[in-house]
């Protein structure tokens, strides 16, 4: 059993070898692709009144928007003193 059994041996830990190192790489192409797959953060969507520009009425149709750092949201639209759906996707 002397010289063969060593070479059997070495023949078994290489396919241990490989088949752990095939195993490490499919975790990790696995967990890179599950964390591309993830869904987008919820966006804020506001909405309320808008009354007043110094002690006047909002006109309908004055664009307002949000500004949070460097991020500009879309304009919406004031209607009947009152704007809606002023997304925030910052």
């Amino acid at each position: 059993m002397g010289a063969n059994h060593g070479i059997a041996t070495l023949g078994r830990n290489r396919k241990l070898v490989v088949f752990l190192a095939l195993a490490a790489l499919a975790a990790a192409l696995l967990a890179s692709d599950a964390s591309a797959q993830a869904p987008p953060p919820f966006p804020f969507v506001y909405k309320g009144t808008a009354t007043t520009v110094d002690g006047a009425p909002v006109p309908d149709g004055l664009l307002i928007f949000a500004i949070i750092d460097d991020y500009q949201s879309v304009p919406v639209a004031v209607q009947d003193g009152r704007y809606r759906d002023l997304h925030l996707d910052c």
